[in-house]
Protein backbone atom coordinates (compact mmCIF):
# COMPACT_ATOMS: atom_id res chain seq x y z
CA UNK A 1 0.00 0.00 0.00
CA UNK A 2 2.85 2.36 0.86
CA UNK A 3 4.60 1.83 -2.48
CA UNK A 4 1.33 2.36 -4.36
CA UNK A 5 0.69 5.65 -2.59
CA UNK A 6 4.23 6.85 -3.19
CA UNK A 7 4.07 5.88 -6.86
CA UNK A 8 1.35 8.50 -7.30
CA UNK A 9 2.23 11.09 -4.69
CA UNK A 10 6.03 10.88 -4.29
CA UNK A 11 7.41 8.95 -7.28
CA UNK A 12 10.99 9.92 -6.40
CA UNK A 13 10.81 7.52 -3.43
CA UNK A 14 10.17 4.37 -5.50
CA UNK A 15 12.05 2.73 -8.33
CA UNK A 16 10.96 3.16 -11.93
CA UNK A 17 10.09 -0.55 -12.07
CA UNK A 18 7.82 -0.39 -9.01
CA UNK A 19 6.11 2.76 -10.27
CA UNK A 20 5.52 1.18 -13.66
CA UNK A 21 3.91 -1.91 -12.09
CA UNK A 22 1.69 0.24 -9.86
CA UNK A 23 0.51 2.42 -12.75
CA UNK A 24 -0.20 -0.61 -14.93
CA UNK A 25 -2.24 -2.22 -12.16
CA UNK A 26 -4.14 1.00 -11.57
CA UNK A 27 -4.97 1.26 -15.27
CA UNK A 28 -6.31 -2.31 -15.32
CA UNK A 29 -8.54 -1.48 -12.34
CA UNK A 30 -9.69 1.82 -13.82
CA UNK A 31 -8.17 3.78 -10.94
CA UNK A 32 -7.19 7.35 -12.08
CA UNK A 33 -5.16 8.20 -9.00
CA UNK A 34 -5.70 9.92 -5.62
CA UNK A 35 -8.73 12.20 -5.32
CA UNK A 36 -7.43 15.81 -5.46
CA UNK A 37 -9.98 16.90 -2.83
CA UNK A 38 -8.77 14.20 -0.43
CA UNK A 39 -5.16 15.12 -1.14
CA UNK A 40 -5.91 18.78 -0.31
CA UNK A 41 -7.44 17.75 3.01
CA UNK A 42 -4.33 15.73 3.82
CA UNK A 43 -1.69 18.25 2.72
CA UNK A 44 -3.56 21.51 3.38
CA UNK A 45 -2.55 22.76 -0.08
CA UNK A 46 -4.64 23.33 -3.19
CA UNK A 47 -1.76 23.50 -5.65
CA UNK A 48 -3.00 26.69 -7.35
CA UNK A 49 -2.67 30.48 -7.15
CA UNK A 50 -5.64 32.75 -7.86
CA UNK A 51 -5.16 35.82 -10.06
CA UNK A 52 -7.81 38.52 -9.56
CA UNK A 53 -7.93 41.10 -12.36
CA UNK A 54 -10.13 44.00 -13.37
CA UNK A 55 -11.44 43.08 -16.81
CA UNK A 56 -13.54 40.30 -18.32
CA UNK A 57 -11.76 37.05 -19.11
CA UNK A 58 -11.63 37.56 -22.88
CA UNK A 59 -9.90 40.91 -22.47
CA UNK A 60 -6.94 39.27 -20.76
CA UNK A 61 -6.06 37.45 -23.99
CA UNK A 62 -6.25 40.54 -26.22
CA UNK A 63 -4.82 43.33 -24.05
CA UNK A 64 -1.08 43.77 -24.82
CA UNK A 65 -0.08 44.01 -21.15
CA UNK A 66 -2.10 41.21 -19.55
CA UNK A 67 -0.56 38.25 -21.44
CA UNK A 68 2.94 39.56 -20.70
CA UNK A 69 2.05 39.81 -17.02
CA UNK A 70 0.63 36.28 -16.95
CA UNK A 71 3.74 34.97 -18.71
CA UNK A 72 5.86 36.54 -15.97
CA UNK A 73 3.73 34.92 -13.28
CA UNK A 74 3.97 31.57 -15.06
CA UNK A 75 7.77 31.81 -15.24
CA UNK A 76 7.91 32.59 -11.54
CA UNK A 77 5.92 29.43 -10.81
CA UNK A 78 7.88 27.08 -13.07
CA UNK A 79 9.67 25.41 -10.16
CA UNK A 80 6.51 25.05 -8.09
CA UNK A 81 4.05 22.27 -8.96
CA UNK A 82 1.10 24.69 -8.99
CA UNK A 83 -1.42 26.06 -11.46
CA UNK A 84 -3.19 29.38 -12.01
CA UNK A 85 -6.85 30.10 -11.37
CA UNK A 86 -8.02 33.24 -13.22
CA UNK A 87 -10.73 35.24 -11.42
CA UNK A 88 -12.06 37.86 -13.89
CA UNK A 89 -14.34 40.80 -13.28
CA UNK A 90 -18.07 40.44 -13.78
CA UNK A 91 -21.08 42.70 -13.79
CA UNK A 92 -22.31 40.39 -11.03
CA UNK A 93 -19.62 41.44 -8.59
CA UNK A 94 -21.07 39.79 -5.49
CA UNK A 95 -21.16 36.50 -7.38
CA UNK A 96 -17.53 37.04 -8.37
CA UNK A 97 -16.71 37.68 -4.70
CA UNK A 98 -18.35 34.39 -3.78
CA UNK A 99 -16.10 32.69 -6.34
CA UNK A 100 -13.08 34.15 -4.53
CA UNK A 101 -14.34 32.94 -1.16
CA UNK A 102 -14.79 29.40 -2.48
CA UNK A 103 -11.73 29.17 -4.74
CA UNK A 104 -9.40 26.24 -4.01
CA UNK A 105 -6.13 28.20 -3.99
CA UNK A 106 -3.11 28.69 -1.74
CA UNK A 107 -2.94 32.46 -2.25
CA UNK A 108 -3.96 35.35 -4.50
CA UNK A 109 -2.36 37.89 -6.82
CA UNK A 110 -4.50 41.02 -7.09
CA UNK A 111 -3.66 42.49 -10.49
CA UNK A 112 -4.64 46.09 -11.20
CA UNK A 113 -8.15 46.01 -9.75
CA UNK A 114 -10.25 49.00 -8.65
CA UNK A 115 -10.64 50.27 -5.12
CA UNK A 116 -13.72 48.95 -3.27
CA UNK A 117 -13.90 45.81 -5.41
CA UNK A 118 -15.77 43.21 -3.27
CA UNK A 119 -13.45 40.48 -4.57
CA UNK A 120 -10.55 42.10 -2.73
CA UNK A 121 -12.38 42.03 0.60
CA UNK A 122 -13.29 38.41 -0.07
CA UNK A 123 -9.63 37.54 -0.73
CA UNK A 124 -8.42 39.35 2.39
CA UNK A 125 -11.02 37.50 4.41
CA UNK A 126 -9.46 34.18 3.39
CA UNK A 127 -6.27 35.08 5.32
CA UNK A 128 -4.10 33.55 2.62
CA UNK A 129 -0.84 35.01 1.23
CA UNK A 130 -1.70 37.91 -1.10
CA UNK A 131 0.36 40.21 -3.33
CA UNK A 132 -1.09 43.33 -5.00
CA UNK A 133 0.26 44.48 -8.37
CA UNK A 134 -0.29 48.09 -9.62
CA UNK A 135 -3.55 48.81 -7.79
CA UNK A 136 -5.45 49.35 -5.58
CA UNK A 137 -3.00 51.47 -3.67
CA UNK A 138 -3.00 51.24 0.09
CA UNK A 139 -3.99 47.57 0.22
CA UNK A 140 -2.80 45.81 3.37
CA UNK A 141 -0.65 43.39 1.38
CA UNK A 142 2.85 43.31 -0.13
CA UNK A 143 2.81 45.61 -3.18
CA UNK A 144 4.55 45.50 -6.57
CA UNK A 145 4.36 48.63 -8.74
CA UNK A 146 5.94 51.93 -9.71
CA UNK A 147 5.47 55.55 -8.70
CA UNK A 148 2.91 56.41 -11.40
CA UNK A 149 2.29 59.86 -9.97
CA UNK A 150 6.00 60.69 -9.99
CA UNK A 151 6.42 59.29 -13.51
CA UNK A 152 3.52 61.38 -14.82
CA UNK A 153 4.92 64.47 -13.09
CA UNK A 154 8.32 63.94 -14.73
CA UNK A 155 6.74 63.54 -18.18
CA UNK A 156 4.72 66.74 -17.77
CA UNK A 157 7.74 68.67 -16.48
CA UNK A 158 9.71 67.54 -19.53
CA UNK A 159 7.06 69.02 -21.83
CA UNK A 160 7.19 72.32 -19.94
CA UNK A 161 10.98 72.36 -20.23
CA UNK A 162 10.59 71.99 -24.01
CA UNK A 163 8.50 75.14 -24.01
CA UNK A 164 5.01 73.68 -24.46
CA UNK A 165 2.27 75.77 -22.82
CA UNK A 166 -0.87 74.00 -24.05
CA UNK A 167 -0.85 70.29 -23.27
CA UNK A 168 -3.72 67.83 -23.62
CA UNK A 169 -4.03 64.68 -21.53
CA UNK A 170 -5.69 61.52 -22.86
CA UNK A 171 -6.21 59.15 -19.94
CA UNK A 172 -7.97 55.96 -19.05
CA UNK A 173 -11.28 56.16 -17.20
CA UNK A 174 -10.99 56.87 -13.48
CA UNK A 175 -13.87 54.59 -12.43
CA UNK A 176 -15.43 51.39 -13.74
CA UNK A 177 -19.01 51.86 -12.59
CA UNK A 178 -21.70 54.55 -13.03
CA UNK A 179 -21.79 55.15 -9.27
CA UNK A 180 -18.04 55.93 -9.33
CA UNK A 181 -17.33 53.62 -6.38
CA UNK A 182 -14.87 51.38 -8.23
CA UNK A 183 -12.08 53.92 -8.54
CA UNK A 184 -8.89 53.22 -10.47
CA UNK A 185 -6.12 54.57 -8.25
CA UNK A 186 -3.51 54.30 -10.98
CA UNK A 187 -5.39 56.63 -13.35
CA UNK A 188 -6.16 59.10 -10.57
CA UNK A 189 -2.50 59.26 -9.52
CA UNK A 190 -1.32 59.78 -13.08
CA UNK A 191 -3.70 62.70 -13.61
CA UNK A 192 -2.55 64.24 -10.33
CA UNK A 193 1.05 63.88 -11.49
CA UNK A 194 0.33 65.56 -14.81
CA UNK A 195 -1.35 68.45 -13.00
CA UNK A 196 1.61 68.88 -10.66
CA UNK A 197 4.13 68.72 -13.50
CA UNK A 198 2.32 71.14 -15.79
CA UNK A 199 1.79 73.72 -13.06
CA UNK A 200 0.34 76.92 -14.53
CA UNK A 201 -0.06 75.19 -17.91
CA UNK A 202 -2.54 72.67 -16.47
CA UNK A 203 -5.97 73.02 -18.09
CA UNK A 204 -8.69 70.57 -16.98
CA UNK A 205 -10.58 71.40 -20.17
CA UNK A 206 -7.85 69.59 -22.12
CA UNK A 207 -8.21 66.32 -20.18
CA UNK A 208 -10.09 63.54 -21.96
CA UNK A 209 -10.95 60.03 -20.77
CA UNK A 210 -10.72 57.44 -23.54
CA UNK A 211 -13.82 55.29 -23.82
CA UNK A 212 -13.17 51.59 -23.40
CA UNK A 213 -13.52 49.74 -26.71
CA UNK A 214 -15.78 46.75 -27.11
CA UNK A 215 -14.34 44.21 -29.58
CA UNK A 216 -17.81 42.81 -30.33
CA UNK A 217 -18.88 46.05 -32.02
CA UNK A 218 -18.43 46.52 -35.79
CA UNK A 219 -15.33 48.54 -36.65
CA UNK A 220 -17.31 51.64 -37.68
CA UNK A 221 -19.30 51.78 -34.44
CA UNK A 222 -16.22 50.95 -32.38
CA UNK A 223 -14.23 53.86 -33.77
CA UNK A 224 -17.17 56.19 -33.22
CA UNK A 225 -17.59 55.16 -29.58
CA UNK A 226 -13.88 55.74 -28.94
CA UNK A 227 -13.57 59.08 -30.66
CA UNK A 228 -16.56 60.97 -29.34
CA UNK A 229 -15.14 61.38 -25.81
CA UNK A 230 -11.58 62.06 -26.90
CA UNK A 231 -12.34 64.84 -29.41
CA UNK A 232 -11.00 68.23 -28.19
CA UNK A 233 -13.45 71.09 -27.72
CA UNK A 234 -11.16 73.58 -29.39
CA UNK A 235 -8.25 73.27 -31.76
CA UNK A 236 -4.72 73.14 -30.37
CA UNK A 237 -2.02 75.57 -31.40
Amino acid sequence: MGSASQAFGRPELVSDEVRKRVLEAAEELGYPGPDPVARRLRTGRAGAIGVIFAERLGYQFTDPTAPAFLRGVARGMEEAPAGLLLVPDSRYREEAARMVREAAVDGFIIYSTPRNDPRIEAALGRRLPIVTVDQPRGAQTPFVGIDDRGAARSAAEHLRELGHERVGVLSFVTTLDPGRALELDLTVERIQGYEEGLGAAWDPELVRSAARTRPSLPAKRRSSSCGCRARPRRSSR
